[in-house]
């Protein structure tokens, strides 16, 4: 996309004149770029409160069964955790699967959930 240049004037205080003017539109467009930068990371952020969250919450459902099975026997705590602890490790494999295993392989959940991937539990 090429644009036509606009012919020079031949003065020098025209020449000045016209330099001004580009320079205040490339500090318009650099603030604009900024503010449009800002949002971006502002929107990203969220998402990563609004992901890490979700995570948490199932984590906090999962020791709340824990906590309600302590005084169960063996068996009883296995059946209860088959009952209502399998649904939430279901719904958090797809939640790790979906939203940090094709993330970069640096980041703190990616590693387990990797790992998580290959062993083939949850």
């Amino acid at each position: 996309m090429s644009r036509a240049l606009k012919p020079l004037p031949d003065n020098v205080a025209a020449l000045q004149a016209q330099l001004l003017e580009q320079q205040t539109r490339n500090e318009q467009l650099s603030t604009e770029n900024q503010r449009y930068r800002s949002q971006i990371v502002t929107l990203q952020e969220q998402l990563n409160l609004a992901l890490a969250h979700r995570g948490l919450t199932l984590v906090q459902q999962l020791y709340r069964i824990e906590k309600q099975s302590w005084t169960l026997t063996a068996d009883e705590r296995h059946a209860r955790r088959q009952k209502h602890a399998r649904p939430i490790l279901d719904e958090m494999r797809t939640w790790l699967e979906t939203h940090y295993r094709r993330r970069h392989p640096q980041q703190l959940l990616a590693r387990p959930c990797t790992a998580c991937a290959k062993n083939g539990t949850s």
